[in-house]
């Protein structure tokens, strides 16, 4: 299967839509997003450039995954950040960096490398730029992201903390970094 990863744009929004929202947390035991996504949302971001998407497809016009990633933190988030140490706070100061926000795979798709094939196109894409990950670790635990960024060579950076995050007052995600040279 020959799977290509390119920039999205507008016509993709109701692809990378269903494939967020099937990995909704909710009765599913498999979700592991914890906030939905609608289309003019996502048209919208697309236009502004608030966030890049990348969709990953096969025959040219199936999208089968996408990546969400961002050029910035918000400042209140990185307030909220338990740094594991002080020089992994510093160098989120001192880096040029970007964020994976999201990634998520068609779950038929799943378990076929896809996630990896994704995350290594990424690390292509923005050679010279800190890589950082959030992983929902509460109210869920996002194990298998956990262990493809730890395999992608990702590591512990911190924990994000927030009092209340899209509707859950236990939330927490897992803070991860690469240095991506």
């Amino acid at each position: 299967m020959k799977v290509r990863l390119r920039e999205a744009s507008a016509k993709d929004a109701a692809a990378i839509v269903e494939i967020n929202n099937s990995h909704m947390k909710g009765d599913r035991d498999t979700g592991f997003l914890v906030k939905p996504l609608a289309t003019h949302t996502l048209k919208k971001a697309l236009r502004l450039g608030n966030a890049t998407y990348f969709v990953a497809e096969v025959n040219q016009s199936d999208i089968i995954g996408f990546v969400q990633i961002s050029g910035a933190i918000e400042k209140a988030v990185v307030r909220s950040i338990h740094w594991d140490n002080q020089i992994q706070y510093e160098n989120f100061q001192t880096r040029k960096y970007r964020c994976i926000e999201k990634i998520a795979v068609r779950k038929e798709y799943g378990k076929h490398g896809i996630g990896s094939l994704i995350m290594n196109e990424v690390s292509q894409l923005f050679k010279g730029f800190t890589l950082y990950s959030f992983i929902v670790v509460k109210p869920i635990t996002n194990s298998p992201s956990i262990r493809l960024h730890e395999k992608m060579g990702f590591e512990s950076a911190g924990h994000f903390r927030p009092h209340s995050y899209a509707g859950y007052s236990n939330y927490e995600s897992l803070l991860m970094v690469k240095a991506n040279k």
